[in-house]
């Protein structure tokens, strides 16, 4: 194609870069057809060296569940009340939210026992 005239020496130099030979004369075809520049096709080239990545069907993503957020979710129903959970960093806390005295009573008795404020 370089001695038809089809592609520049520049576009025969960055094909020459390429690992598998296979793929000179696709990448040829593509810039020729899509009329890539130098360095259009360089950046192919650099794409087509890159190892492929073999994916396996047996592996499947793996699934990341939110600890934190479900044990937020569960101890709400278990409480009936909003909780926040901050479990990153140094200082980890639990939130447990009331809304007047007789609720936090309420909450103390839940948490600690009913005999807790009977002492």
């Amino acid at each position: 194609m370089v001695s038809r005239g089809e592609l520049s020496a520049g576009h025969g130099r960055t094909l020459l870069g390429l690992n598998d030979r296979d793929d000179m004369v696709v990448l040829a075809k593509k810039t020729q057809e899509l009329g890539l520049s130098v360095r259009q096709l360089e950046e192919e080239v650099k794409k087509a060296n890159r190892p492929k990545k073999e994916e396996s069907p047996e592996e499947e993503a793996p699934v990341v569940v939110d600890y934190f957020h479900e044990m937020e979710i569960r101890m709400q129903t278990a409480l009936g009340r909003r909780v926040q959970i901050n479990g990153k960093g140094r200082k980890k806390s639990l939130t447990l939210y009331y809304e007047d005295n007789e609720d936090l009573d309420e909450l103390i008795k839940t948490v600690c026992g009913k005999d807790f404020l009977n002492e």
